[in-house]
């Protein structure tokens, strides 16, 4: 269940799909989690989506709204690509590694259907964001119980892209100015996120905090070799976000192991994971960060 209400992941995936008339296409996968699908299967690419919600949410309408209106877009300019978003246990149910092994089992489900990393784009907004980099950082430094992505270790194979929207990645002790900073103008403020992560760490045990928690437990060294699992990555933050130093420091650890394939943008003015509200408004002309993250994805897909 979603711990803040509004059901599961599953079911706003229904409900949103009911109401806009899209096919609903769904697969069990293992460890308890579920595949959901945006655009018929069947694609030569695949975007991986990860959703936000501080792990306590399930997926919402606006998010939906700016992943498919995405998707409607990449598809006008002639690309066959799909979505496949991964429904992950929320950390009132489980916590670390659970929603790892969950991430794990949906990179191998589509390598089953025949997919290989260079037709897969990696997605996640929020804590989305932060699974992503935890699949990263477990690829990089495996995780003792948790599936290995065997393909990488042949060191031939690599992702098109990673993208994260504000990810949340200062879960603990973080001295970030833009926490103090940013206090009164963030849509997702200091206290609520102190919350969340408190109610994700408990019982993670101190040594997971290298991938649960980048910015303030992971070495930067633990991103060496980020460059032969993933050919791009995209990083975004709010410039009146809390979470923007947190970000901009990790998006600095990736620089440094991939200076030719990453780049960070923190978009003027912008609050946590603000740019999707853009397409669900039909804001005219779009935000300018939107047309960025587009063309960025046309260049990966």
């Amino acid at each position: 269940m979603n711990y803040l209400g509004g059901g599961t992941t599953h079911d706003a995936y229904l409900n949103w799909a009911k109401r806009h008339g899209a096919l609903i296409q769904e697969e069990a996968i293992a460890h308890e989690a579920r595949i959901l699908w945006i655009g018929e299967r069947g694609t030569k690419k695949v975007i991986l989506y990860f959703h936000g919600g501080g792990y306590l949410s399930s997926v919402q309408g606006f998010q939906l709204d700016y992943v498919s209106g995405m998707l409607g877009r990449l598809r006008k300019s002639g690309k066959s690509v799909s979505i496949a978003l991964l429904e992950y246990s929320l950390s009132n149910i489980a916590t670390f590694p659970i929603q790892l092994k969950q991430g794990v089992a949906a990179i191998q489900y589509l390598f089953e259907l025949g997919y290989d990393p260079s037709d897969i784009v990696l997605v996640g907004d929020s804590a989305g964001g932060n699974l992503l980099f935890q699949l990263l950082l477990h690829i990089l430094h495996p995780v003792d119980d948790v599936d290995r992505l065997e393909v990488f270790s042949e060191g031939n194979s690599a992702f098109a892209g990673a993208f994260a929207m504000s990810p949340w990645l200062g879960l603990s002790n973080t001295d970030a100015r833009s926490w103090e900073e940013n206090k009164y103008f963030d849509i997702a403020d200091g206290r609520g996120l102190s919350g969340l992560a408190q109610l994700y760490l408990h019982g993670v045990p101190q040594w997971a905090y290298r991938y649960v928690d980048p910015a303030s437990s992971t070495p930067a060294t633990w991103f060496k070799g980020v460059d032969g699992i993933v050919r791009k990555v995209l990083i975004t933050a709010g410039q009146r976000e809390c979470l923007r130093d947190d970000i901009i420091k990790v998006g600095e650890y990736m620089t440094d192991h991939h200076p030719l394939g990453t780049t960070v943008i923190v978009q003027e003015g912008g609050l946590h994971v603000d740019v999707m509200l853009d397409m669900p408004l039909n804001q005219s002309p779009p935000v300018e960060l939107t047309d960025t993250i587009f063309k960025w994805l046309i260049e990966v897909i």
